[in-house]
């Protein structure tokens, strides 16, 4: 999951710095040129001129630069969005599944630059295994690989699973987001997402306790084979 939300508005208290805000009526672009871009948050913003207006787009983060002719995935409209990171409000600005330069030369896997989504060209939001040792199997519990094996019967119950954190995002939609894993399983079934009011930080140990929800789809590029909603997390001593 990028650090910043694409589905969060929110009204600053004081004035945000102003930001080219685009045509705040122009239907959201298909194919353009970037007029002006940015990184920030694990996103990228771009100014978008499809030659009969401008409009801010934003993706997961993606190597463009002014100038490119730039092809834009599944946009949905923003409006009165504000960046935390960037401090900014945006009046309308449309978040998109990719980026894309207009001959296609760019795959959907390029969407996270820093390599920590190794499937999100499946469509799939399963971060890269990682080294991850000395976790027990929770007592009436099950392992994350076994999330995986047991899909079938286990989608839908509450499950239990004590794993180390190796992603976390903040305040995304409203919740925390955890990625977790406990050294079994592989590339496609070793890492589960958690979302909860819960907090931990990267390299804790938690006990999760939540309903497994299988084939979970936000829209804009996030898919999830499996994933643990609403979950209670206790933080191992």
């Amino acid at each position: 999951v990028p650090d910043e939300p694409p589905a969060t508005t929110s009204t600053p208290a004081a004035p945000a710095p102003s930001v080219a805000t685009g045509d705040m009526n122009a239907p959201p672009p298909s194919i353009g040129k970037v007029a002006e871009t940015m990184d920030s948050g694990g996103y990228t913003y771009a100014l978008v001129d499809s030659g009969a207006s401008k409009v801010w787009v934003a993706a997961p983060q993606t190597p463009i630069k002014v100038g490119d002719t730039i092809r834009v995935e599944s946009p949905m409209p923003m409006p009165g969005y504000t960046s935390n990171t960037l401090k900014r409000t945006f009046d309308m600005i449309y978040f998109a599944g990719a980026i894309m330069p207009s001959d296609g030369s760019m795959p959907p896997a390029a969407a996270l630059a820093d390599g920590s989504n190794s499937n999100i060209a499946e469509g799939r939001n399963v971060m890269t295994k990682q080294e991850v040792s000395g976790v027990a199997k929770v007592s009436g519990g099950v392992t994350v690989v076994e999330l995986y094996s047991k899909k079938a019967t286990l989608a839908g119950q509450k499950v239990k699973v004590r794993g180390k954190v190796v992603k976390a995002s903040r305040g995304i939609m409203g919740k925390n987001w955890f990625h977790i894993q406990d050294g079994t399983g592989g590339a496609k079934d070793g890492d589960i997402t958690i979302t909860t009011s819960g907090d931990a930080q990267k390299d804790d140990v938690v006990t999760v306790s939540g309903v497994l929800v299988a084939d979970k789809d936000f829209g804009m590029g996030y898919r999830y084979d499996l994933i643990i909603e609403d979950a209670e997390m206790t933080l191992e001593k």
